[in-house]
């Protein structure tokens, strides 16, 4: 698969159940192009449901989309979370967390039972953190 092609409900479907923490290991180095999950793949993921999302990715959102948000906000034009970040809305929307930008996924990739532990800081009045987020192999 292209590393900049989107990741959709058909590389999910068939693959996760109810309760799973999705890890997606894609190798994407950090403010490199990398792929990113698609309105449809979120969706699907939130409809199964999944208990998280993880990926080395830098974001999930379709970084040409966030170009342009940005300059949509410079010039005054107003959207809604579902028209700039679906991804993002579809799974948030759901209390599905989103874990990007993770690091030595590639030390897990392989391993069949890996528990996921996410510690985020805790801010008064933010949306989204830093977090301390492990794997324990067993």
């Amino acid at each position: 698969k292209d590393r900049t092609a989107p990741l959709g409900r058909a590389d999910f479907e068939g693959k996760v159940k109810p309760g799973d923490i999705v890890v997606a290991f894609t190798g994407c180095a950090p403010m490199q192009p990398c792929p990113y999950l698609a309105k449809d793949g979120a969706e699907y993921l939130a409809s199964v449901p999944v208990r998280a999302f993880a990926t080395d990715m830098w974001t999930i959102a379709n970084g040409k989309r966030m170009q342009e948000f940005q300059k949509a906000v410079e010039s005054g034009t107003k959207g809604t979370v579902d028209d700039w970040a679906p991804e993002h809305f579809a799974l948030l929307s759901k209390n599905i967390p989103v874990l990007e930008g993770l690091t030595n996924l590639g030390a897990i990739a392989t391993q069949p039972d890996v528990m996921i532990v996410a510690l985020p800081l805790k801010i008064q009045g933010a949306n989204g953190a830093p977090a301390r987020v492990i794997g324990l192999v067993y």
